[in-house]
């Protein structure tokens, strides 16, 4: 096993938010909305202390980039 760093890639933001039951994050991947809550769960130390949800992002308007002065 190499002891070499490997790059990190960043994929996006999260925003913390305050819900009826605490603190969440929320943000966007490409076209989907992820969703971080706290486990409320977790009985013992190798359960995970964050749950991810993945569902349908909300349909924004795309940006669009200014190619008129692309060569092609």
């Amino acid at each position: 096993m190499s002891n070499e760093k490997k790059p990190m890639i960043e994929m996006g933001g999260l925003w913390k938010n305050e819900g009826k039951n605490g603190v969440y994050f929320s943000g966007y991947f490409n076209k989907a909305k992820l969703l971080v809550f706290p486990n409320g769960y977790k009985k013992a130390d190798n359960h995970p202390d964050f749950i991810m949800y993945i569902t349908e992002g909300d349909k924004r308007e795309k940006k669009t980039e200014d190619t008129s002065d692309l060569p092609f």
